[in-house]
């Protein structure tokens, strides 16, 4: 129980801190290419628009949060690192809990506690001295990587080459294992592959849709139990199914908003202050961008699947379904802006941070993409369809602009 408290806790908390990043108006402000390098500050929150930089020499003390375009740590920190960069690299010695919200986590060195981290992917082939949790989709635990407590891993690709002290706990699209794991493990995946120098001291609990090897028993000590369905579980299944309360829909509920959250940020970032045009183009044209965004989505499907139909075009039909998944994903993200800055300016803020606007606007639209009875996908595909015709309507008023400078 307090580890499943724990699971739901770490998340929130660093959630909480890039909201307070973004209140307190350090997060990190567009800027054109032109503007230099700044930093800044409140309280323990830091947000640079430079790389920040821990040397192999250097030795830092405290808890530190930060936000920036990249994190390298060479040296040693003595204290807990919360950290949200496009990249987070770790090659010396954290002595304290990493929390990570990146595009690419690469850890080469030391943790000596536990790891949270959210990426795109992630590569360790360090040390992890207690627990690790991951949400990205591709996770690669190298061959001499070392995990002291438990694995949680969610995620489409896992390869684990390395060993875990402790119990491990994967749900995949696909699993790779070479290494060794000390204690039990509950693999959900579609494929998993157990290669022959594969060691599991435990229990192994598994459900794939590929026949795992013969000989599996010699790889496990303890029992080898395949599961039927998720009611093999036992607990919160039942409302897993219906759509209610579970821990695994809670993590759902931190993870989707949170990805979206990083994701949307970086966006800010690189787009400087063209980043306000979709943002703009919702409030004075709302309504254009919505129709836009409404024939957007169902258009391009019918395009691509008949390029693939055709069969000489399936690379275009193919490049087609993958910008509509593509905007399907980022399309709520312009909304979500406009909708935190609307809120913000109800709130009598008159210039509000995009930042904090995008965070509010998450969790507003996220509350009503949960809603049962067809209305939280009312919600997502307006939310989307207004996105996706803002973006379309902000690249419009960007190309006229530079036409009318030449």
């Amino acid at each position: 129980m307090d580890m499943d408290m724990n699971i739901i806790q770490r998340p929130l908390r660093l959630l909480v801190v890039l909201i307070v990043c973004a209140a307190g108006g350090i997060g990190l402000t567009p800027q054109s290419d032109a503007m230099p390098s700044e930093s800044s500050r409140l309280g323990p929150f830091w947000a640079d628009s430079s790389p920040w930089i821990i040397a192999p020499d250097d030795v830092l003390e405290g808890d530190k949060y930060r936000v920036g375009p990249e994190v390298m740590m060479n040296g040693t920190h003595n204290g807990d690192l919360f950290l949200w960069a496009p990249t987070i690299t770790i090659r010396g010695t954290l002595n304290g809990d990493l929390f990570g919200g990146a595009n690419s986590i690469f850890i080469f060195g030391t943790v000596t506690d536990s790891a949270r981290l959210f990426a795109q992917t992630v590569e360790i082939s360090g040390r992890i001295e207690g627990d690790l949790i991951i949400f990205a989709s591709t996770i690669t635990i190298l061959e001499g990587a070392e995990v002291t407590g438990r694995l949680h891993v969610a995620g489409q690709h896992l390869y684990l080459g390395g060993h875990v002290d402790g119990d491990v706990t994967v749900a995949s699209g696909a699993t790779s294992i070479t290494g060794t794991i000390g204690g039990d493990a509950r693999i959900k995946a579609d494929t998993i592959k157990i290669d022959a120098a594969t060691r599991i001291e435990g229990d192994l609990r598994y459900r794939a849709r590929n026949e795992l090897p013969e000989g599996l028993a010699d790889h496990v000590g303890g029992e080898l139990i395949e599961l039927e369905s998720d009611d093999d579980d036992g607990g919160d299944s039942d409302d897993a199914a219906e759509g209610g309360f579970s821990l695994r829909n809670l993590l759902g509920w931190i993870y989707w908003p949170l990805a979206a959250f990083v994701f949307g940020a970086i966006g800010l970032a690189v787009g400087g202050r063209s980043a306000r045009r979709p943002v703009a183009a919702i409030r004075e044209e709302g309504w254009i961008g919505l129709a836009i965004g409404v024939f957007a989505l169902p258009v391009l499907l019918v395009a691509s699947l008949i390029a693939i139909f055709l069969v000489l075009t399936i690379p275009i039909g193919a490049v087609g379904l993958l910008l509509m998944l593509v905007l399907a994903y980022l399309g709520k993200i312009p909304f979500a802006t406009w909708l935190g800055s609307f809120v913000l300016r109800r709130l009598g803020r008159s210039d509000p941070s995009l930042y904090l606007s995008l965070a509010i606007g998450l969790v507003l639209c996220y509350g009503a993409f949960a809603i049962p009875f067809y209305v939280g996908k009312i919600a997502w595909y307006i939310a989307t369809s207004a996105g996706i015709g803002a973006l379309a309507l902000g690249i419009h008023r960007l190309r006229e602009e530079k036409r009318s400078e030449a």
